[in-house]
């Protein structure tokens, strides 16, 4: 199916919908694990460690602030908060990258929060934090809660 692409996020989000597509019916969830650990190690996701070395739980929010206005994501879509000097809390209400690939008529992977669930458990063990994630794939919203190991 060819989709109609308005501007050039879509491309990238569809793109990687059909990379995580690919891979989970090549090689099942595990290769889908391991090339998000890859990304996330090597990819745009691997400043956060620089950040959080540099500005601690303010660096890991400054990240995903700065993550979120270059993504475009819509206001109110998603807010971030400190909660303690330990701890840094993350809602997504909606996703944008799900929403967007609806929009243009893309089929959404079966479980689309995968590669956000493997990205941020291999992002926070390289920053020596922890991530609660709680995540509703078909509602397209998560909450991440970044805890600081003692």
């Amino acid at each position: 199916m060819i989709q109609k692409l308005e501007n050039p996020g879509d491309i990238l989000f569809s793109l990687l919908n059909t990379t995580y597509e690919f891979l989970g019916k090549k090689g099942g969830e595990g290769m889908i694990k391991e090339w998000c650990e890859y990304v996330a190690e090597n990819g745009l996701w691997s400043g956060v460690v620089e950040a959080t070395k540099k500005d601690g739980i303010k660096g890991l929010k400054k990240f995903w602030d700065d993550f979120i206005k270059a993504e475009q994501v819509p206001e109110g879509v998603c807010q971030t908060s400190l909660i303690s000097e330990n701890e840094f809390l993350m809602v997504i209400n909606k996703c944008h990258s799900q929403g967007t690939l609806k929009e243009i008529g893309a089929k959404v992977y079966e479980n689309a929060c995968l590669h956000c669930v493997y990205i941020c458990q291999k992002m926070a063990e390289m920053i020596g934090y922890e991530v609660e994630l709680k995540y509703d794939s078909e509602k397209g919203w998560c909450s991440r809660r970044w805890i600081k190991k003692k």
